[in-house]
């Protein structure tokens, strides 16, 4: 077994990694709006802190 193979896929490394950290961005902003659904549904089942 050695190290997979990676594929070229001819985008330079700073526009790769500006495009996977908007979208990283823009899922942990996500992520923030759905913590406060879960904590609002859970506050109405009686399971806040």
């Amino acid at each position: 077994m050695g190290a997979a193979e990676i594929e070229d896929d001819s985008v330079p490394f700073e526009v790769k990694m500006a495009e996977l950290s908007q979208t990283l961005y823009r899922q942990m902003a996500e992520g923030k709006k759905l913590d406060t659904v879960i904590r609002r549904n859970l506050e109405g089942l009686g399971y806040g802190e």
